[in-house]
């Protein structure tokens, strides 16, 4: 067996196309797995199975398309730097793959030497996507923080990622 991946227009069904084998060599018909390290997510590919015979000859046995999804990411707060003024909130996007839609989100907020000053709660959309949480700024208790360096972290299903924010009063 040889699995063959399309790349360019034909991957998503244009005329023209460059053609690469996946596989180093022969895969047993035993195989029942193949894995391409080369793929990147948010793109879409198509790839071909072919079998080969004693005789040399070969025929398609399978093909089909796949698109990859893009990984869950924290986006850039906006506004960075951060001035809390008349109530203008810290809006914070974030993406999570489809799988992870409907589930549990928290919003973390640390101080440069480690300290957890802040925790907010949220929820993704139910078919994943995009979503944002928002921060005014303050602490746990309410109290306006310290100019400085704070960073945010986003954890939940699919993800965990983290972003730098400078406050500025």
């Amino acid at each position: 067996w040889n699995l063959y991946r399309e790349d360019g227009p034909a991957a998503q069904g244009m005329a023209g196309t460059a053609e690469y084998r996946v596989n180093d060599a022969l895969l047993s018909p035993a195989t029942r797995t193949a894995a391409d390290p080369s793929v990147r997510g948010g793109q879409g590919y198509r790839y071909r199975l072919d079998a080969f015979f004693p005789d040399g000859s070969s025929r398609k046995a399978a093909e089909g398309s796949i698109f990859i999804a893009s990984n869950s990411a924290l986006g850039r707060p906006y506004p960075n730097p951060y001035r809390p003024r008349n109530g203008q909130a810290l809006y914070i996007p974030y993406r999570v793959l489809s799988i992870d839609g409907g589930k549990s989100v928290e919003l973390r907020v640390y101080e440069m030497n480690g300290r957890l000053v802040r925790t907010i709660s949220g929820t993704t959309a139910a078919g994943g996507g995009f979503g944002s949480v928002t921060w005014d700024g303050r602490d746990g208790r309410g109290r306006v923080l310290a100019d400085g360096v704070y960073f945010l972290q986003l954890k939940g299903p699919g993800i965990d990622d983290a972003r730098r924010l400078i406050l500025l009063r």
